[in-house]
Formats: C-alpha cells, structure tokens, sequence
C-alpha cells in the first residue's frame, strides 16, 4: 500500500509540478512521510510548461475546508487517518525549506550538478571514482525526464 511504501523508504522527493498539491496520493504521501519522521524533499522542476505555484493562504484554506479536493479526495484523505488540516500542516512544513532545482532538459553537467545537492540533502551521496556521480538508481530516475 501507498503509504507502507512511503514509511519504508528514507525520503520523499517532491517534484513541484503542476497541480502536484491537489492530488490527493501526493497529499497523503507528504503526510505519512512527515508522520514517520522521513524527510521531504521539495524539487523545482524547470521545465518549460511547468505551471507549479507555491502554496499561499487561499491554498490552505481551500485544502482545510475540503473544496481543493472536493468530497472523494476529502474522504481519500480521512480514509488514511489524516484530517485535513493536518494534511495542510504538513504541507507548511514541508514548505519551510528551500526546494533544489532540476533542469531535465540543460546540459549534463548542470543535471549532474542539480542532482548532487539534492544528494547531499539526502545524505546519500556516493562518490564513484574521480566522477563523483549521484547513485545510478536516483540518476537514471531523473535524468530520463
């Protein structure tokens, strides 16, 4: 299940995409994330046509009293143990940190760049060699967006 999955793994990479924040699954992944103590780490995707907009009070407040989501997104939400305004906390939360850029379509060395501060974050990154590349599973996962 989703969120087995979530508190299983070490972090949440968040990629901000368009309309990422109405979508339910992403609303619950943030929170189980937070609930288990993983970290959630907020992605900037820059890419042309990607539309994300930040959060702002009127988000919020449409999150907490349902109309975001509308009444089956609101029930998925409860469904999973959540209410929704601590749904909307978690978001805050993960919103007090700065989010890491990635570029999926500049050069290769700005991608490699990019993903080894998101790395860093993470605490996971693996030097290979004189390289100094991020670990394969991470780096195939983004670079081929």
């Amino acid at each position: 299940d989703l969120q087995e999955e979530v508190r299983g793994s070490q972090h949440l990479v968040l990629l901000l995409t368009t309309n990422v924040l109405t979508r339910p699954w992403v609303l619950i992944e943030i929170a189980t994330a937070l609930q288990s103590g993983k970290q959630v780490l907020p992605v900037e995707l820059a890419k042309k046509g990607n539309g994300f907009v930040f959060p702002d009070r009127q988000f919020y407040n449409s999150l907490i009293d349902g109309s975001l989501l509308g009444p089956e997104g609101a029930e998925m939400i409860r469904g999973c143990g959540f209410e929704l305004r601590d749904v909307a906390a978690s978001v805050q939360q993960v919103f007090q940190r700065i989010s890491v850029p990635y570029s999926p379509h500049r050069p290769a060395s700005i991608r490699r760049a990019e993903l080894r501060s998101l790395l860093r974050q993470c605490g996971s990154l693996r030097l290979s060699s004189a390289e100094a590349t991020p670990t394969a599973s991470i780096r195939a996962s983004l670079l081929s967006r």
